[in-house]
């Protein structure tokens, strides 16, 4: 490894890594200065402030160079404690959660015998704000420099080389950077107190020392203290109110801009427009500082609704921009904190925005078309967001159709992360506003992307075009593959609106082979998740649909009537009435063994059924409980009853009206049959009374026997009949 050569000649480049113990990315790192280290004459010098023996251990895989250096919260004597040990012609620092992805530019530096023309050399900082790397920004760090005797790195944070000599190269080797990266707020408030204690520790002793205020500037906005912000910036400017020299001049740049955001991001625009306009006609302010005012005014004026002026504002930062975009020396000498993000994606991104819809509002299409493909759009940009896209969208509805448009829409739908914003706006107009939808469904019917929203504007916008008249058989293949792609992106394809099914039965769709192409288990968990989170009346909708459209009989179809059957009874039908819920019961139970009776075997259906869907199971027992009761086996019945509760919960509650129906069955029947006895001892007794009045005629024809045995067989309907009594003695005494 060159890092043994170099203990044998003097190397020409000295690379110090201050290791912490990252044990995420110290290999990450370690193994990106490899490329460095085999192509250039180097030396490896890492200074531990603390690893642990397993990190410690790494480092001494890579070099056996490890200065162990005990922390004292000053980071200039622990990068200091590996430059001193440095042999190099040159010296590059770095961190332990930094790692370059490309040192192409680095090497060629050395190579070429170019780095014996400069004094000092930057390379480029990738520095993240997620794990992601969705979302990042790029600066130019002095990490790089040609050691001198006196060459030395001060500040106790945020420490830097100095004395700095010589003309300056920028190189456009990246390194990743996550150390501004959190994994919570609480994680970053307390990474920024430690720094911020600091800087307010050297202010203190060193007042005059401007990069410390820029720094704390930084820390402020880093954790959201918008005020603390303003006050610094405000003091700072305070301070440097006269002075006029470049150290002061990129300070006030930073003041400048940093009260602005402080106001801003506080929602006070009337504060911020005061202190534009104080900041723009500063005479001292560097050609950079004034492209990155004129985009706050951009802001400021496109809130306050004083479109000109802001589009006034979006014009003059992007003359500077085109002025500046190549020279990256003047950026790099012209940009301060706040300053130098002015040209970063993020910033030029928000100015095209505010120009856009500032024209947009005076009709004017033109700008549109020109600066939409400026856009790198495969950032996370909120004013892309909440401010350009709706624009966009209205103009859209509000110009004549351009070819340019459908290019448009495609870009913002297949940007990296389909833009929901865009799908939000679609959605909602189709639902509000039908005739705009009309319109931008001629658009985005014509864009490749695939989200099952798109598919639906194809399908809708075929039958806006047709306006149900008949379609061709192209058309209607075309129409076909728009099915096709819909329902092979959807999981729940009945949940689709409506109007996807009343368009394939009005153009004569046949909608069957599309089902028989989803995978089952999609379509099983598709029907799942309708039946459980939509209403009962879509449920019987769709039921009926799949009536229409199918002319066979398959497992899919069993299992959407089975799940059908099942919210029926979930949902609360027949609850109130006995003989429905026992007919719901009967359906549940028929589609339960007509569907899993294919997959199990007979025997599965008894003992404890361990192997059956517990909604099986409790068709099963159902099954059992009804035939029990057609039997008339009252008490039978009640134990199978019994043995459903709890089986499938979902069932519960039917179960319980059902124990309650059935009781209340049981009691009707009763005093049906009691009503009915009473009913015929009445007639009974009607007719008792009717043969009682014929005793007397045969006593008197003495027939006396016949009519004892006559009273005798009316006693048990007329037991307490005092005339039957009398009548009874009467034949008593003519018999004895």
């Amino acid at each position: 490894m060159a890092d043994s050569k170099s203990r044998q000649k003097k190397p020409v480049l000295s690379i110090s890594l201050l290791a912490s113990n990252r044990k995420a990315t110290i290999r990450k790192c370690l193994d990106s200065l490899k490329p460095i280290m085999e192509q250039v004459e180097s030396e490896l010098i890492i200074v531990d402030t603390g690893c642990d023996e397993e990190t410690h251990d790494i480092l001494l895989e890579y070099t056996s160079h490890v200065i162990l250096f005990e922390w004292c919260k000053d980071f200039s004597k622990a990068r200091n404690a590996g430059l001193k040990e440095a042999k190099g012609e040159w010296f590059l620092f770095i961190d332990d959660d930094e790692w370059f992805s490309d040192v192409s530019e680095i090497v060629e530096f050395f190579h070429s015998g170019e780095y014996k023309n400069y004094g000092v050399a930057c390379y480029i900082q990738r520095n993240y704000m997620d794990y992601q790397e969705m979302r990042y920004s790029d600066s130019w760090v002095s990490r790089m420099i040609c050691l001198d005797s006196d060459t030395r790195f001060v500040s106790r944070i945020h420490e830097y080389l100095y004395p700095v000599k010589g003309a300056c190269k920028l190189l456009h080797s990246p390194a990743k950077h996550f150390g501004y990266v959190f994994n919570s707020e609480e994680e970053r408030y307390k990474h920024s107190e430690r720094n911020i204690s600091l800087l307010l520790e050297m202010i203190q002793e060193e007042k005059g020392h401007l990069r410390w205020w820029e720094q704390l500037a930084q820390e402020y906005r880093g954790i959201r203290e918008y005020r603390k912000l303003e006050e610094l910036c405000e003091d700072g400017l305070n301070f440097i109110k006269r002075k006029n020299n470049r150290e002061s001049n990129k300070a006030r740049a930073t003041f400048y801009a940093g009260k602005i955001l402080a106001e801003l991001y506080g929602y006070r625009l009337e504060e911020a427009e005061q202190s534009y306009h104080k900041a723009i006609q500063d005479k001292r302010n560097s050609t950079m500082c004034q492209a990155r005012l004129y985009s706050f005014g951009a802001e400021i004026y496109y809130k306050k609704e004083e479109y000109a002026i802001s589009a006034d504002c979006c014009e003059k930062y992007l003359q500077i921009y085109e002025q500046l975009k190549e020279d990256e020396i003047a950026k790099f000498e012209q940009g301060a904190f706040f300053i130098e993000e002015g040209f970063e994606e993020m910033v030029r991104n928000s100015v095209y925005s505010w120009y856009i819809c500032c024209k947009l509002k005076e009709q004017d299409i033109e700008t549109l078309k020109k600066y939409f493909f400026c856009f790198h759009w495969e950032g996370e940009v909120l004013t892309l967001q909440t401010v350009l896209i709706p624009a966009i969208m209205d103009a859209m509805v509000s110009f004549s159709f351009d070819p340019d448009f459908v290019k448009m829409a495609d870009t913002m739908m297949n940007r990296k992360g389909p833009d929901e914003q865009v799908l939000s706006i679609l959605m909602k107009k189709e639902k509000e506003a039908p005739e705009e939808y009309k319109k931008l469904a001629k658009i985005f019917a014509q864009i490749s992307h695939k989200h099952y929203f798109i598919w639906h504007t194809k399908i809708r916008n075929v039958d806006f075009l047709h306006q149900e008249e008949s379609i061709s058989v192209q058309e209607q293949e075309t129409l076909k593959e728009y099915y096709q792609g819909l329902f092979s992106c959807v999981i729940d394809i009945f949940k689709l609106d409506d109007s996807i099914w009343e368009i394939a039965e009005r153009y004569k769709i046949s909608l069957e082979p599309l089902f028989e192409k989803i995978p089952f288990d999609q379509w099983k968990r598709g029907i799942d998740s309708f039946c459980e989170n939509t209403s009962l009346e879509k449920i019987e909708e769709r039921s009926k649909l799949i009536k229409n459209v199918t002319n066979s009989c398959n497992t899919r179809y069993e299992y959407f009537a089975l799940k059908a059957a099942e919210a029926r009874i979930v949902y609360g039908m027949g609850r109130e009435d006995y003989a429905c819920l026992r007919q719901l019961f009967y359906e549940f139970i028929e589609k339960s063994f007509a569907f899993y009776g294919e997959f199990f075997k007979k025997n599965a259906f008894e003992g404890e059924m361990e192997l059956l869907p517990i909604s099986c199971r409790l068709a099963v027992h159902l099954k059992k409980a009804l035939d029990s009761e057609k039997e008339g086996n009252l008490k039978q019945t009640l134990e199978y009853i019994k043995a459903c509760a709890g089986v499938f919960p979902s069932f519960d509650p039917a179960i319980k009206a059902y124990v309650v129906l059935y009781g209340e069955e049981k009691k009707r029947e009763k005093e049906k049959k009691e009503e009915a006895a009473k009913e015929v001892k009445k007639d009974m007794q009607k007719i008792a009374l009717q043969i009682k009045a014929k005793i007397p005629f045969l006593i008197e024809e003495n027939r006396v026997a016949e009519a004892a045995d006559i009273i005798k067989q009316l006693r048990s309907y007329l037991s307490d009949d005092i005339d039957l009594d009398r009548l009874e003695k009467e034949v008593q005494m003519r018999l004895s």
